[in-house]
C-alpha cells in the first residue's frame, strides 16, 4: 500500500508542522498501521483525522494559535490517578445538576453479564467497520514521540465543554497507553478513538476501564451505551475504544 500524496494542513503555533493526505475509509487503519510501524524511523506519529471539511478551519484555527509545547511537560507532571479522579468528580456534579439525569442507573454495573453474553469476540475484536462511518478519513502526521501527546501539541479543542486541557488528555491516554497498548488512531472535531493492544479481558479489570472512561467521557454513556455494565461489557474489552464529547 503507497501513501497518498501528503500536504501541508498547518504548522502550529508552537512551529510544528501537520500533514494530510486523503485515504479512502476502506483500508484506513491498514494505512495507519503501515505508517505507524514506521514511526521509530520517520518521528512522525499518524492519526486519522476524521472531522469534516467545515470543521476542519476550526482544529487549524487552535493549532495555529494555541499550541503550546511546554503543555506537553505539563501533562507528563500529571498523576492519571489525580486526574481520573477529578474528571470523575466534575461529572458526578455534572449529572446532579441536570434534572434529567439519573446517576445511580448510569453506575449500575450489573448490566455486564447479560450485556457480555451478547457480545461475539468477532465484534470486540473488529476495528474497520466501526470507524467513524459518517466521516471522512484524512491520515495526519505530526511529529511526537507518542499517540498520546498529539492532543496536546494540536491544542485540540473537542471536549472543551468539560474543561480539559491538552495535559489532562495527555495524562490519561498516557496511562491507558501503557497499560493496555492504547495507541491514538483518530481524532475529529470532539471524538478520539484508540486502537487498543491488549483491552481487558475480565469482568473486574473491563469494569475499572469502564470506570476511567466515563470519567473522561461522560457522554458515551449519558449520551450512549447508558451504564457503566455496558460501557464494561462492550467498548471497555474491545480493540476499538471511541470518544465524544457532545
Amino acid at each position: 500500500m503507497d501513501i497518498p500524496p501528503l500536504r501541508k494542513l498547518t504548522t502550529t503555533a508552537a512551529g510544528q508542522d501537520v500533514w494530510v493526505a486523503e485515504a479512502a475509509r476502506s483500508g484506513a487503519v491498514e494505512l495507519w498501521h503501515m505508517v505507524r510501524s514506521v514511526h521509530q524511523h520517520t518521528g512522525l506519529w499518524p492519526f486519522l483525522l476524521t472531522a469534516k471539511a467545515d470543521m476542519l478551519p476550526d482544529l487549524v484555527h487552535f493549532a495555529a494559535r494555541e499550541a503550546d509545547l511546554d503543555e506537553l511537560a505539563r501533562g507528563e507532571a500529571l498523576n492519571s490517578d489525580d486526574v481520573l479522579r477529578e474528571m470523575a468528580a466534575m461529572a458526578a456534579g455534572a449529572d446532579e445538576d441536570d434534572d434529567a439525569g439519573d446517576f445511580k442507573g448510569e453506575l449500575d454495573e450489573s448490566t455486564y453479564d447479560e450485556e457480555a453474553r451478547a457480545v461475539s469476540p468477532a465484534v470486540l475484536d473488529d476495528v474497520e467497520s466501526r470507524l467513524q462511518r459518517d466521516q471522512p478519513h484524512r491520515l495526519a502526521l505530526i511529529e511526537a514521540a507518542h499517540g498520546w501527546e498529539v492532543p496536546a501539541r494540536l491544542a485540540w479543542p473537542g471536549a472543551t465543554n468539560y474543561d480539559l486541557s491538552g495535559a489532562q488528555h495527555l495524562a490519561v491516554l498516557r496511562r491507558w497507553g501503557h497499560r493496555y497498548g492504547a495507541d491514538l488512531l483518530s481524532l475529529g472535531f470532539d471524538t478520539v478513538e484508540l486502537l487498543v493492544e491488549r483491552p481487558p479481558a475480565v469482568k473486574d479489570d473491563a469494569l475499572v476501564v469502564a470506570r476511567e472512561q466515563f470519567a473522561y467521557c461522560p457522554d458515551i454513556v449519558w449520551q450512549g451505551l447508558g451504564t457503566i455494565g455496558s460501557l464494561a461489557a462492550t467498548q471497555a474489552r474491545s480493540r476499538l475504544w471511541y470518544f465524544w464529547w457532545d
